[in-house]
């Protein structure tokens, strides 16, 4: 069975690196006890994981509140399902950032 891992990265304007965040594809949403053990993981890296291996809201809210500290902050994104939920709106509007959507068909 092949398994799909979803990057993704964020840079401030200042050239702050973002933690990345990698999501596995795991058939049960988990990552093995076993293999999280074995992974050898930067202090920089947060790791999530879900049947399906893409970005789902509720991780996209998680990390967003997670790493987004700072007042005046401004996302820039494209139209991925899970960038447009409510849930997301509210994250925004709570930590205080302004969102800029990609047009769809600029982004692949």
């Amino acid at each position: 069975m092949n398994h799909f891992i979803t990057v993704m990265l964020m840079i401030r304007a200042d050239g702050e690196k973002m933690p990345a965040l990698l999501i596995f594809q795991e058939k049960n949403g988990q990552i093995p006890n076993l293999v999280r053990e074995r992974l050898n993981i930067p202090e920089n890296v947060i790791i999530k994981s879900n049947k399906s291996g893409y970005i789902s809201d509720q991780i996209l809210n998680d990390y967003l509140r997670t790493i987004l500290r700072r007042e005046n902050q401004l996302l820039i994104y494209d139209q991925a399902g899970s960038h447009k939920t409510i849930m997301i709106s509210n994250a925004i509007s709570d930590l205080d950032a302004t969102k800029i959507v990609i047009p769809g068909g600029c982004t692949k």
